[in-house]
């Protein structure tokens, strides 16, 4: 191991492969199994646990965490998942100020994670896409490429977003139809909202287990979705009801 611009205080294990020219700011630590890729900038206190790689050129800024390990507790719905022991940062990713990615995400070059949010174990995200600040992924999330997630939303277990999609702040969805503290013991099927390419979701909607958003479809700011939504439809209300079609001129290209 050679390294650069490397804070005496910062913490690197001797299995870490850290090149040249990447800056280590202090207190972080890097543990074993993690690389680096050049020109990379580590950030105060951040945490790089083992099997993470990094790709050229990332930020990741004071105390991220990527890697981390989910931990369940007797009482979970869920629990934590098992999945991908690596957890991979593509090339050119930014990593907000306290951000936690989780062990076995994939981030794609150009990716920008906001400060303080949580992307759990085994997401997705697509070259380009934004995950807004103190946005919340729950674990298996599929986000596709040049994707905008804005503040403190919240995508549910399961959800898939496929590509050029917009998600404004604050929205909601849900993957399961069994409400119930006991819902460990009660079956259901975990089923997350659909956002096809090209559709946007406003501020504050709420989208129901298993819904699709046609491509091009447009939910209004503060829409509740229980039923699907066609392609090209806007829907607003609660419940969410069709009120026009989109103009073709706002479609995106082929």
């Amino acid at each position: 191991m050679s390294t650069t611009g490397v804070h005496p205080s910062a913490i690197i294990d001797v299995d870490a492969v850290v090149p040249e020219g990447v800056h280590i700011s202090p207190f972080a630590v890097i543990q074993a199994g993690v690389t680096i890729g050049a020109r990379t900038s580590i950030g105060v206190g951040v945490v790089l646990h083992p099997g993470t790689t990094l790709g050229e050129e990332c930020e990741i800024q004071d105390y991220a965490v990527i890697g981390k390990s989910a931990k369940t507790t007797h009482i979970a719905t869920l629990g934590a998942q098992s999945g991908e022991s690596r957890t991979e940062i593509a090339r050119g990713v930014t990593v907000g100020t306290q951000a936690i990615v989780y062990r076995g995400c994939k981030i794609g070059e150009r990716g920008f994670i906001g400060d303080q949010a949580s992307i759990r174990e085994n997401c997705i995200i697509g070259a380009e896409s934004v995950i807004g600040r103190g946005a919340m992924l729950e674990f298996s999330v599929r986000i596709g490429e040049r994707v905008l997630v804005f503040s403190r939303s919240y995508l549910c277990e399961g959800t898939t977003v496929e590509s050029e999609v917009f998600i404004g702040a604050c929205i909601s969805s849900a993957a399961g139809k069994v409400i119930s503290y006991r819902r460990p013991a009660i079956e259901t099927e975990i089923n997350g909202p659909t956002i096809q390419r090209g559709a946007r979701v406003g501020t504050g909607a709420v989208l129901h287990p298993g819904v699709s958003i046609g491509a091009e479809g447009v939910v209004a700011l503060g829409a509740t979705v229980f039923e699907d939504v066609a392609a090209g439809t806007v829907v607003m209300g609660h419940p969410a009801r069709a009120i026009a079609r989109v103009p073709e001129s706002e479609h995106l290209p082929e």
